[in-house]
């Protein structure tokens, strides 16, 4: 099992158990890799280059502060035998997010914006780089009060493959009409956490939720003082 820990150089990352890796984003990396659009890819940095290189029959991915809960201990981390007796009986472990009651994924996009830009005009490109069955049922999915988020997840290969064949595909479609710009960072990252559950749906791959525990983070500014605040 390989599972990357992704950051950035001004994270502090908590000791590592085995079958975990630190993935520092904003690193230069060796082998196939997407550096140059960590800007707007985010942890698909590290998941580009944890399917290129790695050839583990389970892999995952976490971030510097936020893991998986154990089942067992729901304050500490998901050790990695208790991922694969999960993974045993499920194609994939992840996590859900809760908008609450009143509150939608697409609400979010509509409320959200960079230097004076709507979120929205982003996701109405990427709808267009859809499939139609896929442009009706992401849209349908995004009105929904909770989703799979966060870019996390710790799954058998095959599934993983396909994920990345998928996402990586239609987001090389969207940068082509929608090119990375300082006003659209971070963008494909949001597009492909939300559009990641609305996927599992579609290809009927046995998922498994678990609860995330978040700890506190760690950011160093420069060569100054260490700044740590909630997660």
């Amino acid at each position: 099992m390989s599972i990357y820990v992704v950051g950035s150089s001004k994270n502090m990352f908590p000791e590592l158990d085995a079958g975990r890796e630190k993935f520092i984003v904003d690193n230069p990396h060796e082998g196939d890799n997407i550096d140059r659009l960590n800007k707007w890819y985010c942890e698909l940095t590290g998941l580009y280059h944890l399917w290129k290189n790695t050839d583990a029959g389970y892999i995952g991915l976490e971030h510097y502060r936020r893991f998986f809960a154990s089942l067992k201990h729901e304050k500490q981390r998901m050790g990695i035998e208790e991922a694969q007796e999960i993974l045993e009986k499920h194609d994939i472990i992840v996590t859900e997010y809760h908008h609450g009651p009143r509150y939608t994924a697409l609400q979010w996009f509509k409320d959200s914006s960079r230097n004076g830009i709507s979120y929205i005009v982003y996701l109405q490109k990427f709808l267009e780089v859809l499939s139609e069955e896929d442009r009706v049922g992401f849209s349908e999915y995004l009105n929904r009060h909770s989703l799979i988020q966060c870019n996390m997840f710790i799954g058998k290969r095959p599934v993983i493959d396909r994920w990345c064949r998928f996402i990586f595909e239609t987001l090389s479609k969207y940068d082509k009409i929608c090119p990375p710009t300082e006003n659209n960072i971070r963008m494909n990252g949001y597009l492909s956490e939300h559009i990641f559950g609305y996927w599992l749906e579609k290809e009927k791959v046995p998922y498994y939720r678990v609860p995330k525990v978040e700890i506190e983070y760690i950011v160093r500014q420069g060569n100054g003082p260490v700044t740590i605040g909630p997660a």
